[in-house]
């Protein structure tokens, strides 16, 4: 128990001065710890500073380019590209040809509007055969009426891409 309590005792002018030297170094030792990272810190920051003034200082000591007359370069170089593909398809190109593909287009466009009436009453002809065989057996007419809305919208799609088709065939 004595040692657990120590009674306070005096300390000489030599232990005093002792221990001061002690906590003065200490003091010391981290003082210079923390200069010494102050100056790797500043050091780090100046070398980043100057890599970005590198950096920007190269950037603004190009010289701006005239852009209105890279531009017109640009469009010059294809204007002369257009004319010179327009004159080697003008020259194969007369006359009778492009009537040809004309006419091509028409028999096309002709074969298109035919199909597509045909698969309008095609699909006019599926329904009505539908409800004829529904009506014929008992029973029936529920399954009819579930496929008779795909069935419809089937005919009014054909429908309208019939007419759109004859719009653009008749449109003159």
């Amino acid at each position: 128990m004595a040692d657990e309590e120590a009674p306070d005792v005096e300390l000489t002018l030599e232990e005093k001065t002792e221990l001061a030297v002690k906590i003065t170094l200490k003091q010391l030792i981290i003082a210079a710890a923390m200069i010494l990272v102050m100056l790797v810190v500043f050091v780090v920051g100046l070398l980043v500073l100057v890599n970005a003034h590198k950096a920007t200082s190269s950037l603004v000591a190009k010289k701006p380019e005239n852009r209105i007359e890279s531009f017109a370069t640009k469009i010059e170089s294809a204007q002369g590209k257009v004319e010179l593909q327009y004159y080697e398809h003008l020259s194969r190109m007369d006359d009778a040809s492009i009537f040809k593909v004309n006419e091509e287009f028409k028999i096309i466009y002709q074969l298109s509007e035919q199909s597509e009436e045909d698969y309008v009453a095609f699909i006019k002809l599926y329904q009505q055969i539908a409800y004829d065989s529904a009506s014929r057996v008992k029973g029936s007419g529920e399954w009819f009426y579930y496929y008779e809305k795909n069935v419809g919208r089937a005919v009014q799609q054909a429908e309208k891409i019939q007419r759109q088709l004859n719009t653009y065939l008749h449109r003159e």
